[in-house]
Formats: C-alpha cells, sequence, structure tokens
C-alpha cells in the first residue's frame, strides 16, 4: 500500500478504513474483469502510453516536410543530410479554397512543395497546372531568378511546406541546377513533340524526369502492359519489337511510351535494351500535366513509326 494510501486510511476509525479498504478491493477487481474482457492486459496502459510516445517521436513536425522532399523529383539531387537541413527551414502554411500563394509577375520569394490539397497554376487567368500531393511550385523563379510566371492559387483547403529563397538557393540550387542541365541536355537532344514545348515547360519537365539504366538485353516495357511512364533515351540503344518483330531502333533523344498514357491503352510494343543504356521517365502525372498540350505533336510523330 502506498504512503498516500495509508495516510488517507489513517483518518477514519478501524471499522471505516476496512470498509473503505474492501470496496476498493471490489472495485479493483470489477476494473480487472472488464479490462479481461475487453481483451486488455494489466500491462496495456503502459503499453499504449509507450506507443503514444513513441507516435509523439515519430510525428516531429520537422520529419513531415523531410518525408515530402525525399519523394519529390527536385529535390533528388540532394543527399539526405541537405534534405534534413531545408526540412529543418521549412514552414508548414494553411491556406483556405481561393486563397492565393503565389502573385504573377511578383519576385520569387519561396518554394512550396504540397502535402495536402490541391492548388492551381495560372497564367493570365487560365489554368495551365494542377499541383496535387508532393508536387512543387516557386522553383524556376528561384533557380533563374526571374518573376513569377503564373499565379499559384489552392482550389481547396490546402497545406504545404514554404522553404526561403536564401535557404533554397544555399543549399539546394547548385545541385538541382547541375542535375537539371543533364537533363536538359538530353531533352534538348530531341527534335519530336518535345521540341515543341516552350523553355517554361521544358524547365518543368527537366527538373520532373528521374534517371533509369537498362543493362543489355533486358525489357524496359512489354507489349501488353500498363503503361506507367513515359521515357526518353539519354544514351545506349533500344530496339522496338511488335509482335515479335523489331520494327524501330530508339537512340539518344528519342522517346517511347507516350502512346499508353495519351490513349489509355496496353502498351503496344515491346522495347528492350541492345546495349547497356541510360533512361529518363516521367510518371503518368507528371507527363500529363506537362506535356498534355502538345499531345497532338505526339500523335502526329507517331504516325511517323514504320
Amino acid at each position: 500500500q502506498s504512503p498516500q494510501a495509508k495516510e488517507y486510511f489513517a483518518g477514519f476509525g478501524m471499522g471505516e478504513a476496512e470498509k473503505l479498504r474492501t470496496e476498493v478491493k471490489v472495485l479493483q477487481e470489477e476494473v480487472r474483469g472488464l479490462e479481461l474482457k475487453l481483451g486488455r492486459t494489466p500491462e496495456a496502459p503502459a503499453a499504449e502510453a509507450a506507443g503514444e510516445a513513441a507516435r509523439g517521436a515519430k510525428e516531429d513536425p520537422k520529419s513531415r516536410p523531410f518525408d515530402l522532399l525525399s519523394k519529390c523529383t527536385l529535390f533528388g539531387a540532394l543527399d539526405e543530410e541537405q534534405r534534413r537541413k531545408l526540412a529543418g527551414c521549412m514552414k508548414e502554411k494553411a491556406v483556405e479554397s481561393g486563397e492565393r500563394l503565389v502573385k504573377e509577375g511578383d519576385a520569387g520569394a519561396a518554394v512550396f512543395v504540397v502535402e495536402k490539397g490541391i492548388a492551381e497554376c495560372k497564367k493570365d487567368g487560365k489554368v495551365i497546372r494542377t499541383c496535387g500531393v508532393g508536387d512543387y511550385f516557386g522553383e524556376l523563379e528561384l533557380i533563374d531568378d526571374v518573376p513569377c510566371a503564373a499565379s499559384v492559387d489552392a482550389k481547396e483547403a490546402l497545406v504545404a511546406w514554404e522553404l526561403d529563397k536564401e535557404t533554397f538557393v544555399t543549399v539546394a540550387r547548385d545541385a538541382i541546377v547541375a542535375n537539371r542541365k543533364r537533363c536538359a541536355d538530353a531533352l534538348g537532344a530531341n527534335t519530336g513533340a518535345i521540341a515543341e514545348l516552350g523553355a517554361y515547360a521544358r524547365g518543368l519537365l527537366a527538373d520532373r524526369v528521374q534517371k533509369q539504366e537498362a543493362k543489355a538485353g533486358a525489357d524496359v516495357i512489354k507489349q501488353g502492359d500498363d503503361g506507367e511512364k513515359f521515357y526518353i533515351v539519354e544514351d545506349g540503344e533500344l530496339g522496338v519489337t511488335l509482335d515479335g518483330k523489331e520494327v524501330r531502333t530508339l537512340t539518344a533523344g528519342m522517346y517511347f511510351g507516350e502512346l499508353s498514357l495519351l490513349r489509355g491503352a496496353k502498351c503496344s510494343a515491346t522495347v528492350a535494351a541492345r546495349t547497356d543504356a541510360k533512361l529518363l521517365w516521367v510518371g503518368r502525372e507528371a507527363f500529363q500535366a506537362v506535356l498534355g498540350p502538345v499531345a497532338d505533336s505526339f500523335e502526329s510523330h507517331a504516325r511517323t513509326y514504320s
């Protein structure tokens, strides 16, 4: 019995104290019976408290922006330490539907990464791009030191993480620019539909591409599979096979996978690496957001396939 309990019971007469002890014991037994009935063990409260503490540790506010940055293609060229530095400087920004985060023509002041909700990028009042969870905006103005090319409004209640210009430039810009140049060089070798993209769209695409390597003999996509990526050949040679017959060769600057994304169809052919190859790719959402405006050019180019 605890010192506090002994002190409490000392204030009663012998009979009253004994009676109270009996009642407390009965109540304790009833509580234990209920806990067992509910599937709880005596250790459960302590375990739950430990679980809450662990969840609290996991939900460190700065772990949220770090997780976002780790999945964000813009920051893919950064190492973990750099991403942690950025995450430590980011501020949570919650806005209601219709609120403006960036105004066209203003000086670029920050990069935003969307954690929840949808934002719309508007140029001259027209929506040119939609940003969902994991998407970002404001980076081009900080990379190129130019005024904001578009306004950005919350389409619905939105939570984003804001990274200030000074931190972005100091920690991230050089690595992002170097990676962007490598990707832009590969895109610049393209003479197809991508060549018709404006500078802004090409910058968006260069920031969103990811890299992939394919060993000689490996299939990159297979005929009949669901198409989920758009590929650009950075280096190497690949063969396109239709119903077992090779119909086309792909080399640096050429692309494939666009028709499945445009038409919502299965892959119409198999593409395999003839030599070790380096590829750039973007997923369905990035393809539709950035390359959707030149869909007709892709279709026209497809008619030239042999």
